[in-house]
């Protein structure tokens, strides 16, 4: 007898083996869908798309647990993003309509002569107003004040550094170039070392929001002849204000810009399913995106996209077809060749 309950301890203990072995077998199911991974290129810390591109990865992670993962890339911002899509190295991005276009001709110096052609819009963030500041110590006011100045332009290969070198130039304003990290920018500018700052943001910029907490700013008005002048010479900027009541300084007065969009990006080889479901998600969590950051609640509207001559990932254009949205036609250089 006492054999026998040897005999049977040990066939229950093989049979909980095999039991054991099958369930790892089904764990490991082909047909179970596997866990895809992706990279998005942001920017460096301080800079709006740092926040934007770290909130919409956090937020599409959240959304699409255990079938998408996606990290957010620290990088030189609109321009490295379209280099890193171009070469695989993202997947995704942020970036705007200056350096797409740059990307898409090949011409500008940051390409290195090559055209970049995979980038794809898959839906809005906002409009990039040209924003200067300057510590009201300074004395300085307008635009022109900046001539012979030391001016900070982010980080060197972002997408506005190279785009506000040529405007300041065809503005014929001189100024010695200051290139650094936006945050590392703005403290500069705090302790003396630069004079000003010239961006682009939609919305409160973070560090001028912050620089206006411990110092008093002056915001700098464009004139209309340089406003001209720069909607002449590039297609993607149009006239703008920073609405009064976005920042300290300008309380109660609209201050003259231009502006330009700012998107999330697709590489063109990912599957258009996979574009599909974040663009869905990126709409359907507009609440959860305007928390992340409070300058999409203007751009982040699907009014906005037949407004948008650009080229859409196919995956977002399924989408945006389902709402009854007419995409706009693709303005002349916005279309890789």
């Amino acid at each position: 007898m006492k054999r026998l309950k040897v005999f049977l301890s040990l066939l229950l203990a093989c049979a909980l083996v095999f039991a054991c072995v099958g369930c790892g077998e089904n764990n490991n199911d082909p047909d179970t869908p596997k866990l895809q991974t992706f990279s998005a290129g942001c920017s460096a810390s301080g800079g709006a798309f740092n926040v934007v591109g770290t909130g919409w990865c956090t937020v599409m992670n959240s959304v699409f647990s255990g079938k998408y993962s996606i990290t957010a890339e620290t990088t030189g911002g609109a321009t490295a993003n379209t280099a890193l899509i171009e070469t695989g190295e993202c997947q995704f991005g942020v970036g705007g309509a200056s350096s797409t276009l740059e990307a898409y001709e090949g011409v500008a110096e940051w390409t290195g002569g090559q055209k970049m052609v995979k980038s794809r819009v898959i839906a809005p963030m906002y409009e990039m107003s040209l924003t200067a500041f300057a510590l009201s110590s300074s004395g300085i006011e307008t635009w022109s004040d900046l001539e012979g100045k030391t001016v900070g332009l982010g980080s060197k290969g972002s997408g506005v550094d190279p785009v506000l070198r040529k405007l300041l130039d065809a503005m014929g304003i001189n100024v010695t170039v200051h290139n650094d990290a936006w945050g590392t920018t703005v403290e500069a500018l705090k302790d003396g070392t630069i004079d000003a700052v010239i961006t682009q943001a939609a919305g409160a910029w973070p560090s001028l929001a912050e620089t206006e907490a411990t110092h008093e700013v002056n915001i700098l008005p464009m004139t209309e002849e340089q406003v001209k002048i720069v909607c002449e010479m590039t297609p993607y900027y149009v006239q703008s204000y920073i609405p009064a009541g976005t920042y300290k300084a300008n309380a109660d007065k609209d201050i003259l810009s231009c502006s330009m969009w700012a998107f999330f990006m697709a590489s063109e080889d990912v599957d258009d399913e996979v574009v599909y479901d974040l663009t869905k998600a990126t709409w359907e969590h507009y609440d959860d995106m305007v928390t992340v950051y409070a300058g999409l609640a203007g751009g982040l509207k699907l009014e906005n996209i037949p407004n948008m001559p650009f080229l859409f990932h196919d995956g977002a254009i399924k989408y945006y077809q389902e709402q009854g949205i007419q995409m706009a036609e693709v303005a002349p250089g916005f279309s890789p060749s």
